[in-house]
């Protein structure tokens, strides 16, 4: 034991000349193995550093010597070393909390999809959010997507007045109906100016499906009508047979007609077996369809067996 101190300094006089395999064996003799193990450490010689302490140190006095080293290339800016050393002593999670600080994502989510990988799409979820708070838009869509939340990321661009890239990402992650309803929140926002958006192939299209399909056909009329080209009628159709489904017929029928389509109302009329009312709207806007109402009203009683009416 007295004789260490000296001991050590030969270790270190070695050490400094470069030849290490003489340091190691004096910082060993003068009970130092943990020098000899940052010594082939600060070298990169990873392999040598792992075998001084496999033979001289135990496992925990190991760790430590080891995490030690770590945090010091980490604070040098040598994190795929200390990398190294975080993951030979089985601590996965402060190799990721590292890259998380230096905001090295990619490296991050690499080493969480290998060693946590239970909670990658949480990792992602997280790195989406924390980047739409540093306005990184991009890359936190980027990120959402990967963690299984585009919805999210359609809902950031929604927030930001992004509403190109909302559309965008709705459709290509959740296909037409994600799409439609984008497209319908966007025709909401603008209020009363849908030039613009009448301006765009499809948009609008998209946004007075979404509402028909909801049965918001308020606002369905109100897009219909900036889009033009016959747009009303089409949601007059729909909102007419919306009216059949609920039982309001007259309403139905005064959408049916203005619609353009009375031959609609009429086989209502004759599905529900209603002859006043299918005749009423034959003679007033589809005389054609007269007698196939009459035939229609003969064969149900035919069917009946009152023979008289027929």
């Amino acid at each position: 034991a007295e004789a260490a101190p000296y001991l050590y300094r030969v270790a270190q006089h070695y050490a400094a000349a470069g030849s290490l395999d003489e340091a190691e064996a004096f910082y060993v003799r003068a009970g130092a193995p943990q020098e000899a193990v940052e010594m082939w450490l600060s070298r990169a010689k990873w392999e040598r550093a792992a075998k001084a302490a496999a033979d001289h140190m135990s496992p925990q006095d190991t760790s430590v010597v080891y995490m030690t080293a770590a945090h010091k290339l980490e604070t040098a800016g040598q994190l795929r070393e200390a990398e190294r050393l975080y993951l030979l002593v089985q601590e996965p999670d402060l190799a990721i909390t590292m890259y998380k600080r230096a905001k090295r994502y990619s490296d991050m989510v690499r080493l969480v999809a290998a060693h946590r990988a239970d909670l990658l799409a949480e990792t992602h979820v997280h790195l989406g959010q924390q980047l739409e708070g540093e306005r990184q838009f991009k890359e936190a869509e980027r990120h959402f997507v990967q963690g299984g939340d585009w919805q999210a990321a359609a809902a950031m661009y929604r927030a930001q007045g992004l509403w190109d890239d909302a559309h965008r990402c709705a459709r290509e992650n959740g296909g037409a109906a994600a799409a439609k309803q984008v497209a319908f929140a966007w025709a909401c926002s603008v209020g009363t100016d849908l030039g613009q958006l009448a301006m765009r192939i499809g948009l609008l299209d998209q946004a007075i499906d979404y509402a028909t399909e909801t049965n918001d056909f308020e606002r369905a009329f109100q897009f219909a009508r900036a889009a033009g080209k016959g747009k009303a009628g089409d949601v007059r159709l729909k909102h007419a047979m919306h009216l059949e489904d609920e039982g309001r017929f007259r309403e139905a029928e005064a959408e049916f007609v203005e619609a353009g389509k009375p031959k609609e109302a009429i086989d209502m009329y004759v599905h529900q077996q209603d002859w006043a009312s299918a005749l009423r709207v034959a003679e007033g806007s589809d005389p054609s369809s007269v007698v196939d109402v009459l035939v229609a009203q003969a064969k149900a009683c035919v069917e009946r067996g009152d023979y008289v009416k027929a």
